[in-house]
């Protein structure tokens, strides 16, 4: 059973064909458009109007938006009242007097309108899928604890890059004597190490172009789009920021980190041999002895409590 809602003045012909009609049941009426429908508009299925030759139109811009995606029929007079009734927001207009084509026309509103709900209905969902979709991509690209690129999107962007790029470059970084911390201070503070080790290398590289990846543990991996000097160079930054102390659980950690640095040459078949090559670049570097540990000949335990504070 429809249920509507009629404006117009009392004893109206427009109420009487609803309150005849089979399938309608008469809500309520007004006498006019400023006295609205009530404000409880699900309980009304569509709202006719009856629009008083002279009377402005505007007035329905008003009711719809109170009555939000309730269909609004329009009976008016005059070509141009109809005209500017549909173009305020009416979901179609009829003359007086056509009890036949009134009940037409709000058949026909209330399918119009149900389809637009529906579709809305669908492209909301849609839209909600594509953000569980987009979501799940990047779960299946994020490294869940750092919030970087995980070995996944590494090797798929490094796999495109290795073909496309005119200049690239991998860093290979290892967290010097990260294995202290966890056993010091636990898995916790090592998680937030790690985090902020990532912070940190993400606001080196250009976010746009280049890449940061956790690759496995303390392992990170940066792809660059440039040339050797320019990579050798962030290498440097990447040591010099990673060398600020941090403070994570009331602890003051003073941090070092090995940087390998491979370019792309003609002799690397695939991005696994560039990456092979960094890895070994940086285990040079850890033999090498970059990072010193000037306290290696002081007992174990205190020694390490002494560097790590």
């Amino acid at each position: 059973m429809l249920r509507v809602w009629v404006v117009e003045a009392p004893g109206g012909a427009v109420s009487r064909t609803i309150a005849d009609w089979p399938r309608a049941t008469l809500q309520g009426t007004s006498p006019s458009l400023e006295a609205l429908p009530p404000s409880n508009a699900a309980a009304v299925d569509v709202v006719v109007v009856t629009l008083r030759t002279g009377e402005d139109p505007c007035a329905i811009a008003a009711l719809s938006d109170t009555l939000g995606s309730v269909p609004v029929v329009i009976v008016t007079e005059g070509a141009d009242s109809r005209a500017d009734a549909v173009r305020r927001g009416a979901e179609d207009v009829v003359a007086p007097g056509q009890p036949e084509a009134l009940r037409v026309a709000i058949l026909k509103a209330l399918a119009r309108s149900r389809y637009r709900r529906e579709a809305r209905a669908d492209t909301d969902a849609l839209r909600e899928q594509q953000r569980e979709n987009q979501r799940l991509r990047r779960e299946v690209h994020v490294d869940a604890l750092t919030g970087v690129a995980n070995r996944k999107a590494l090797e798929s962007h490094l796999a495109h890059a290795h073909e496309a790029a005119a200049e690239l470059c991998v860093l290979f970084c290892d967290v010097d004597r990260f294995k202290v911390v966890n056993d010091l201070y636990g898995h916790l503070v090592g998680d937030e190490v790690l985090r902020t080790v990532a912070s940190r290398l993400a606001h080196l590289v250009r976010e746009d172009h280049d890449l940061v990846a956790r690759y496995a543990g303390d392992e990170f991996v940066l792809v660059v789009h440039a040339g050797l000097e320019q990579a050798e160079a962030l290498a440097a930054r990447v040591r010099d920021v990673m060398a600020e102390p941090l403070r994570i659980g009331g602890h003051q950690l003073a941090l070092s980190i090995s940087v390998g640095v491979a370019q792309r040459r003609r002799e690397h078949p695939d991005p696994t041999a560039l990456l092979d090559e960094a890895d070994a670049a940086l285990y040079r570097e850890k033999r090498r002895g970059r990072t010193v540990d000037p306290l290696a000949d002081v007992d174990e335990t205190a020694r390490l409590r002494e560097l790590w504070g």
